[in-house]
């Protein structure tokens, strides 16, 4: 290998650099999708948070709007859930319930975000990990790369 300062090595970042550049602009509408569909389940988090801070929201109120949400999440169904089981009205089992047995979502991967790290062993099956709280943020990652394989 020649010297970190050699035009040979100059060029040699040059061109790593524009391949780096082809592949990002290559990528570039699947990045401008995913912003998209993050903006899009944000907006619906928005939603549900509102519902669930609500004094007046019933179960079956919010089971509707849980239902109404998953619905327009056919085509885009989420991968991955992170699921607290604390919740007022709705509690993180019934919300996982709900989601097992819509079928845009039934194949999505939960992972219970829980406080006492107790789940009733016929519904562990539900789960793909259970991560206590409060974790890291790094942790909570980890779990959600390790539940989508990478």
């Amino acid at each position: 290998m020649s010297s970190p300062y050699s035009l040979e090595h100059l060029a040699e970042i040059r061109n790593g650099a524009r391949r780096m550049v082809e592949r990002t602009r290559a990528h570039e509408g699947d990045l401008n999708n995913l912003v998209d569909m993050a903006e899009e389940a944000a907006r619906q988090a928005t939603a549900l948070s509102v519902a669930l801070t609500r004094r007046d929201t019933n179960a079956d109120g919010l089971g509707r709007l849980c239902s109404d949400q998953a619905r327009l999440s056919v085509e885009h169904g989420p991968d991955v859930i992170v699921m607290d089981l604390t919740m007022p009205v709705l509690n993180g089992l019934e919300a996982t319930r709900l989601i097992k047995a819509t079928q845009a979502t039934r194949e999505s991967r939960v992972i219970a975000y829980t406080g006492n790290g107790s789940i009733p062993p016929p519904l562990e099956r539900w789960f793909v990990a259970v991560v206590s709280k409060p974790s890291p943020p790094d942790i909570v990652l980890a779990a959600v790369q390790n539940a989508v394989g990478l």
